[in-house]
């Protein structure tokens, strides 16, 4: 399967991407991981840090939320701002999610 991520960057070259790593929930238990630092959150990092270079994306992340940012870097001519813009977005559209 092919990565998503080139095939959007062709179509819209300044798109940035983020990923909210869903808490997993244990049948048996009935228990539900911490929204901080979920297992997928940990992945997703994981995988971001090592799939994504620094060159076309700085990298943000979000523990508390367990959310990742990859801010492309095209065109922008502050990393800050554009990335108060993404997380004031985030919040404004969910506001179950402080911690951004």
């Amino acid at each position: 399967m092919p990565s998503v991520v080139p095939i959007l960057l062709e179509e819209y070259p300044k798109s940035s991407f983020v990923c909210l790593g869903a808490r997993s929930v244990d049948m048996r238990s009935k228990r539900m991981e911490d929204i901080k630092s979920t297992q997928r959150f940990t992945i997703y990092k994981y995988l971001s840090e090592r799939k994504f270079g620094q060159i076309t994306f700085t990298h943000f992340e979000y523990p508390d939320v367990s959310g990742y940012l990859l801010l492309n870097n095209l065109g922008c001519s502050s990393i800050y701002n554009k990335e108060r813009a993404i997380v004031a977005m985030f919040e404004d559209n969910y506001p179950d999610l402080s911690g951004f």
